[in-house]
């Protein structure tokens, strides 16, 4: 059962260090579990939230890239900074989110050599400094994974990795080196410690 709490509640948990984004939230118009209008008034309060308390947005976009653009235009120019996770868009989209200035999330989408077409086409058009890798667990599992039936988890992130570099023609270690960092900035995590 989902309780309404109200914008302050949110607010305030937003506000705790541990708490790193604002979201996941957006838009998706692919199923509408909830009316378009109803997405953007929650994703105009979520907008909102996000600029006063100046934490990164978790973003999710499907269907409805045309009324996300609009909302997150201004607030972007106005400082807002995010990641569109799990992006699966076209070249055209990757193109105006980078122009933006958002960072762009990369699933086990990227391998699918079927469905993934479009956004294999986009992933050049996307500077190595903006991508992030990530699963979408338990969705999306990577095809060059050779996993087909099981769970996705995070432990596939290298195969995501690959597919990428790939495309890139760049080295995986170098993407994930590149990838990991962004996260980090963009989310602003303590640096990995390795063991000596």
């Amino acid at each position: 059962e989902i309780v309404h709490r109200g914008p302050n509640v949110f607010l305030g948990y937003l506000k705790d260090p541990e708490v790193v984004a604002v979201g996941e939230c957006g838009l998706d118009y692919n199923r509408n579990f909830s009316t378009p209008e109803a997405q953007r008034a929650a994703f105009d309060r979520q907008l909102s939230m996000a600029a006063q308390t100046g934490k990164p947005l978790f973003l999710h976009c499907r269907d409805a890239f045309a009324d996300f653009h609009d909302m997150l235009a201004p607030v972007v120019a106005d400082g807002a900074h995010g990641v569109v996770h799990c992006f699966t868009g076209d070249r055209a989209e990757a193109e105006a989110f980078v122009a933006m200035g958002l960072d762009i999330g990369i699933t086990g989408w990227v391998t699918d050599l079927q469905r993934g077409q479009a956004l294999r086409a986009a992933i050049p058009a996307i500077p190595l400094g903006r991508l992030h890798l990530e699963t979408d667990a338990p969705y999306l599992m990577p095809k060059n994974a050779g996993l087909r039936g099981k769970p996705n988890e995070p432990a596939y992130l290298p195969w995501v990795a690959a597919g990428v570099a790939e495309l890139l023609g760049r080295d995986v270690a170098e993407v994930i080196a590149a990838c990991s960092a962004n996260s980090r900035r963009l989310f602003g995590l303590p640096p990995v410690e390795v063991a000596a």
